[in-house]
């Protein structure tokens, strides 16, 4: 009746019942059955029932239980579990890289209550969203979510070898170093440690500072070197050296990378500029601002 559709017509029979399909139902549809009799001389005489088909509970969405919404986790295989929902007839779930919006996995249908995510397809400092989705017989699917993101890797910075030579006390300017404040395309940077001052010479962590300006980084720990690359410019810095190379030419450092405090600190002038960004020292704020355009 909801529909006016014609479903069943059969006459003429002797049977006395029949069996409506539940393929031929919808939830929340009204029908009308209908029943005739007729005797010799042709006449009809009908009776009618009504019915209505109730909606099913609505389908529970599946719960992940491991690993937790929210939890930041490091790098490595992750079991990812969601408890069974009853009326399911099979699940999907997939994996996306919130920040790259990356879609990485996306299996459906299974019967499977768990899936592991590889190392290989996640990314340090990235948040992922992990969903599961339920659907029962007739269709009906419902999602549940949970986030998480992967930690960065503890800095490759190693401790302090012997023939690197340590910084004299006096060359580190502490006071200026506490207060310097550090703004890339107008959003202030913070590092797990603060920035240094060695003879008017800033430097900074150097995870924090190549990721901000979008590099890839790589550490020989062999030769206490640093290669960073971004599109088409690329550095090389040694820890104590003061010469460094960009795209291959020798360039004479003011500083050299340093570790301290088992932190490797670079300087930020060169690694900037070095990138295509523009320095500039606000004295009366302590402020170096950095402009970079992204490529």
């Amino acid at each position: 009746m909801t529909t006016n559709a014609l479903l069943i017509d059969k006459t003429p029979t002797n049977e006395t019942g029949f069996t409506i399909s539940a393929e031929q139902l919808i939830e929340g549809h009204q029908y009308r059955i209908w029943v005739a009799s007729e005797d010799s001389s042709g006449t009809d005489y009908s009776g009618y029932t009504y019915i209505t088909i109730n909606k099913a509970a609505p389908l529970a969405a599946p719960k992940v239980t491991a690993p937790t919404n929210g939890s930041t986790l490091s790098k490595e295989d992750i079991q990812v579990e969601w408890n069974t929902v009853p009326g399911a007839a099979n699940y999907a779930y997939g994996l996306r890289d919130m920040t790259t919006n990356a879609l990485l996995i996306d299996q459906t249908p299974t019967n499977e209550t768990g899936f592991t995510i590889s190392a290989a397809q996640l990314i340090e400092g990235h948040q992922y969203r992990i969903w599961v989705a339920s659907e029962d017989s007739s269709g009906n699917v419902n999602a549940g979510y949970t986030y998480i993101t992967i930690s960065e890797a503890i800095s490759v910075e190693q401790p302090l070898p012997e023939d690197i030579p340590s910084i004299p006390e006096q060359q580190v300017n502490e006071d200026n170093s506490s207060s310097l404040k550090v703004i890339i395309n107008g959003n202030p940077v913070t590092f797990d440690v603060n920035p240094i001052v060695i003879n008017n010479r800033t430097l900074v962590p150097l995870r924090k500072i190549f990721e901000t300006l979008g590099a890839e980084v790589q550490w020989d720990a062999a030769t206490q070197t640093i290669t960073a690359t971004n599109g088409l410019n690329n550095i090389k810095i040694g820890i104590g050296n003061s010469v460094a190379e960009k795209n291959g030419q020798a360039i004479e450092l003011d500083i050299p990378p340093q570790i301290i405090n088992n932190r490797t600190l670079v300087p930020l002038r060169f690694v900037s500029e070095s990138f295509g960004a523009n320095v500039n020292w606000d004295d009366s704020t302590k402020t170096i601002n950095i402009d970079y355009m992204e490529r």
